[in-house]
């Protein structure tokens, strides 16, 4: 084998490497960037869903608690509102459902939601305070309490994501090392084929 021969496997062996590895890790870095994001991307939505829910059944209870202080126009200036915003939040996160469990616990909310509007009308047509902590205060504590739950539980979910992220990126951090490992086999092949003719010129 001629020294021309030699040099050129010599450079052509680590090229082929690098390019194969490197197209590997860029191949794989994308799609796992992709599946992230989108994942992700729907924990934030549940969590923002979540968060007005409970902003609105906030909103919901205080209007309640003025109609019972004699501020009769607070269920249309405030809780009707409300009603809609928390409606709504409620519709699209059933349309975003991305976790074992999260479908069965929107159905649980969607139940508590129904009962809670429906004895609030009955109560504030006959308003007191007896009547609200009886009848009305036990369901929104456990209306409060489940959709509490739907933002934990997307909040864990992110949480475990962002785990997996951290072992799939040292996974994916192990072609790298097989560059610089193949850089160095290159450079000691490279030094050793060299040196080859000048210890045959003094031989």
């Amino acid at each position: 084998m001629t020294l021309r021969t030699k040099l050129i496997i010599a450079f052509l062996t680590p090229a082929v490497i690098w390019i194969v590895v490197g197209l590997w890790s860029s191949t794989r870095m994308r799609d796992v960037g992709l599946h992230i994001e989108g994942f992700l991307s729907d924990n934030v939505k549940s969590i923002q869903y979540s968060a007005e829910m409970l902003e609105a059944l906030e909103r919901i209870d205080s209007s309640v608690l003025l109609k019972l202080n004699g501020d009769h126009s607070s269920l249309n200036t405030i809780m009707n509102p409300a009603k809609s915003d928390f409606v709504r939040a409620l519709s699209h996160a059933r349309a975003n459902v991305t976790l074992a469990g999260e479908e069965e616990l929107l159905a649980s909310i969607g139940r508590l939601s129904e009962n809670y509007f429906s004895t609030i009308e009955t109560v504030t047509g006959d308003p007191s305070l007896e009547r609200y902590y009886r009848d009305i205060y036990p369901i929104f504590i456990e209306l409060r309490r489940s959709t509490g739950t739907l933002r934990s539980m997307n909040h864990t979910a992110m949480h475990i994501t962002a785990s997996k992220i951290v072992e799939r990126t040292n996974k994916i951090a192990i072609p790298g090392e097989l560059l610089a490992l193949s850089a160095i086999i290159y450079a000691a092949a490279f030094l050793f084929i060299m040196r080859k003719p000048e210890q045959s010129q003094y031989s």
